[in-house]
């Protein structure tokens, strides 16, 4: 299969579950299977790319996204952790590649957004029933902010927009559940996810 056609087919699969199989299963069950494809796929364009034999950090974060994406069904707890194991393997990867830059802002703007998502999400969860997240919460904050961070000093374009994006869908995620209701908050966390694995899979880092 080529790459062409698989990344047709994330496009395809990813559609199909933002828009339309939540919409027509109750079953959870069917709706995880959904939800796990399009990353099956992205894993599979991401060995794709890559020489034969290669298994990469990138991919082992990937691989552990997918499990975080089945795992955050049931738990959201068990998938939050899941999902910070896929940062710790991003942000070396990124590490590995980073280059010299004298830019100073993004890294500034990238602390600055994700200390006052930290703050709002603290205030909000202190003192309710689920005020045990806010210290699994700023840990999170602070692990996917550093690899927004260095994603940026890897000067690879689509590594930067994935991190980006990632930092956006968990921003959404977050704030739908411990802030307030989003509207269409579905279509945007998915959306902004699926957008991140598959620019992540393709940066070749």
């Amino acid at each position: 299969m080529n790459t062409r056609l698989l990344s047709l087919l994330i496009l395809i699969t990813g559609l199909l579950y933002i828009f339309i199989i939540p919409n027509v299963f109750e079953q959870s069950t069917i709706i995880v299977v959904f939800k796990v494809i399009p990353m099956l796929l992205i894993i599979l364009y991401g060995l794709k790319i890559r020489e034969r034999g290669i298994r990469n950090l990138v991919m082992y974060g990937l691989i552990v996204c997918a499990i975080a994406d089945v795992a955050i069904a049931y738990s959201f707890l068990a998938g939050l952790i899941i999902f910070l194991l896929g940062h710790l393997l991003y942000i070396p990867a990124f590490w590995k590649y980073r280059k010299h830059t004298t830019l100073k802002w993004p890294f500034i703007a990238i602390a600055i957004y994700m200390g006052s998502m930290g703050w709002i999400f603290g205030s909000t969860l202190i003192g309710t029933t689920e005020q045990g997240l806010v210290l699994p919460v700023f840990f999170y904050i602070i692990v996917i902010g550093l690899m927004g961070i260095v994603a940026i000093k890897t000067r690879n374009r689509l590594a930067i927009i994935g991190a980006l994006f990632f930092i956006l869908s968990d921003s959404i995620l977050a704030w739908n559940k411990f802030v307030e209701p989003l509207s269409s908050s579905h279509i945007l966390i998915m959306s902004t996810y699926y957008a991140a694995q598959y620019c992540i899979a393709r940066s070749r880092l």
